[in-house]
């Protein structure tokens, strides 16, 4: 069954990260999906005394697991009306809010984001939690990196890195054999389907919402809260932001899922 949905599953049993602190904000942070740093205080910065930058980094140990999904059926499905309005929706109001009054800035944002981009982050992020449930780390303990461009690109890498042994223990691992993964899988699909703040969660609808907002929408997220979809800010690499079950349910790409 799940050959019909993925294309690769891979158990990643190492993963070295090695994070660097390039530089921190005053007063207002930077907005996390536009590639302008004006506002970022440099850690370093080269003087005639210290020609060469240096930063302090941490390298940590882990494991992961890796997945993607099937190509042809997420080219199938990213062609649909209603995904195509209802996305293009949700980046266009993410793009307003993140950039008002630069309109560079706004296409930058509306290009590199698409369909295929807020399926691959939703299931992410449902993965994350049920994987917490069964792996042995708390949400807070997994991290997320999302591949995806207008191509063939897509995949998800989920993973746990720390100093210690912690980091490699293996449960991760052990969830990405394809009998685990499945189930997994499957729990985060019907996870999607219904929420505990349901009816208010999942009858969010941004295109709805621009159609009675003059100046557009201010959806910055579909159907998303933090009893579904929301992780801790540790584990998203997009601050929680371009989420929307309905993309993997309701009328999403696992929406005949048995």
């Amino acid at each position: 069954n799940l050959k019909k949905y993925l294309s690769s599953l891979k158990q990643i049993s190492r993963i070295t990260t090695i994070s660097a602190l390039y530089g921190f904000t005053r007063s207002e942070p930077p907005d996390p999906l536009s590639p302008n740093e004006d506002k970022m205080q440099r850690v370093t910065t080269s003087t005639h005394k210290h020609e060469q930058k240096w930063l302090p980094g941490v390298q940590n140990v882990g494991e992961g697991v890796f997945f993607s999904l099937n190509p042809d059926k997420l080219k199938k499905w990213e062609i649909l009306d209603d995904v195509k309005k209802r996305c293009s929706t949700i980046i266009e109001s993410q793009s307003a809010f993140a950039q008002p009054r630069d309109e560079k800035r706004r296409k930058e944002i509306e290009d590199r984001y698409n369909e295929r981009f807020i399926l691959l982050h939703t299931l992410s992020h449902l993965i994350i939690k049920q994987m917490a449930r069964y792996a042995g780390y708390n949400e807070a303990s997994l991290k997320e990196r999302i591949y995806w461009d207008n191509d063939e690109r897509n995949g998800i890498l989920i993973y746990a890195s720390s100093g210690t042994s912690e980091g490699s223990l293996g449960g991760l691992v052990r969830l990405g054999q394809p009998d685990e993964f499945a189930r997994i899988l499957n729990d985060s699909i019907k996870k999607s389907r219904s929420c505990s703040r349901d009816p208010i969660c999942g009858e969010t609808d941004p295109v709805d919402d621009k159609k009675r907002r003059l100046g557009g929408s201010i959806k910055l997220t579909g159907s998303a809260c933090h009893s579904c979809c929301i992780v801790p800010e540790t584990s998203c690499a997009f601050f929680n932001q371009l989420l929307d079950r309905w993309t993997v349910s309701e009328s999403g790409f696992f929406r005949d899922f048995e």
